[in-house]
């Protein structure tokens, strides 16, 4: 019996390091990840494309997102997301969004995100003094000041880029990356 406890003991703690940020519930055996937000709202098919990984999973309510998450919405879909930091991102149909990278602690916020493809919407109602919060497009870098803005990367029919941005409260330092 002894030997039995040692072995499902040593077989636990190999498995909770395996994985980085993965937490097992010892009473349940549920497995949760430290996620940097978590999905609030779904409409439609809403898919997720984990860092490094060739398939996608659906999202849904409650789902969390983690660090490097690609995000999918098809059309006529929608998601909203609230992160750790309590800024919001709405994304709308056939949006391609990307959580590159986030860190927060101890009042200090360093975020980069990126819309490929989509519209999306963000409210950031925490400003931090220290750190950097931006959002990327395919031309444009935007550094958010506590702020609700609004932006939208589509390619019209005859094959160019378009996209627009949107203030809605705040501030924003934009950067053309030409």
């Amino acid at each position: 019996m002894k030997k039995l406890i040692i072995s499902i003991l040593t077989l636990m703690s190999i498995t909770v390091v395996a994985q980085k940020g993965m937490i097992v519930d010892q009473k349940t055996g549920k497995i949760s990840y430290d996620g940097i937000g978590k999905v609030s709202f779904v409409r439609g098919k809403v898919f997720r494309t984990k860092n490094g990984e060739k398939k996608s999973e659906e999202l849904g309510i409650e789902f969390d997102i983690l660090e490097k998450d690609i995000i999918q919405t098809e059309s006529k879909s929608a998601v909203k997301i609230r992160m750790n930091d309590m800024t919001i991102i709405t994304l709308g149909p056939n949006s391609h969004f990307n959580f590159k990278n986030f860190e927060n602690n101890k009042g200090k916020r360093d975020a980069s995100y990126k819309l490929s493809m989509g519209k999306a919407r963000v409210k950031v109602p925490i400003k931090v003094n220290d750190g950097q919060l931006n959002f990327n497009t395919r031309t444009v870098s935007l550094g958010v000041r506590g702020t609700e803005f609004l932006m939208n990367q589509e390619i019209d029919n005859d094959g160019n880029l378009r996209e627009q941005i949107a203030l809605l409260e705040g501030k924003l330092e934009i950067i053309r990356k030409d």
